[in-house]
């Protein structure tokens, strides 16, 4: 919990609160009444701002609502080329699908013929990973080597396993 300390403006946390009066014991929840003989306000949790998919919400301080209350503020973020790429590689490297899934994605993408004429000429551990492997995962050689073949670039790649994540026998 938050608190707002009216001398101050300054917002600390409960226990930040009670350290600065060591001498007194609290009870276990602060009332607003408690509170108000201390000369501090609690803070309630304000509203999250509507984020786009490239944002995060951020704590930026607090303000009063209308009714006197004091509450948080969050604004939204974006976030930079460099987060976004992070984020970007660290989906990459939890992502998969089972093959049933990556043969329908490419062939609703309209590949798989192309893909299984890749598959004919190359290598064998690309072939046996093709017909054997119980899940394809984005990151693996054999994703590589069949990007490199078709010429599919990292961003096609991706959303083909976010088409595939999202396909049911």
């Amino acid at each position: 919990m938050r608190l707002r300390i009216r001398e101050t403006s300054a917002v600390v946390y409960d226990n930040e609160f009670r350290a600065m009066y060591p001498d007194t014991s609290f009870p276990l929840v602060l009332t607003a009444d408690l509170l108000n003989d201390f000369g501090a306000d609690p803070v309630l949790e304000g509203p999250q701002p509507t984020l786009a998919a490239n944002q995060y919400s951020r704590y930026d301080g607090v303000q009063q609502d209308t009714d006197g209350n004091w509450m948080t503020h969050y604004v939204a973020v974006d976030y930079t080329a460099e987060e976004l790429a992070a984020q970007t590689e660290q989906w990459r490297q939890s992502a998969s699908c089972t093959p049933f899934q990556g043969r329908m994605a490419l062939a609703d993408a309209g590949l798989l013929s192309n893909v299984e004429a890749a598959i004919t000429a190359a290598d064998e551990k690309t072939k046996v990973a093709w017909e054997y492997a119980l899940e394809w995962k984005r990151n693996s050689p054999m994703i590589a080597t069949l990007m490199a073949a078709l010429n599919i670039s990292d961003s096609q790649a991706d959303d083909l396993f976010k088409a595939a994540s999202q396909i049911t026998a």
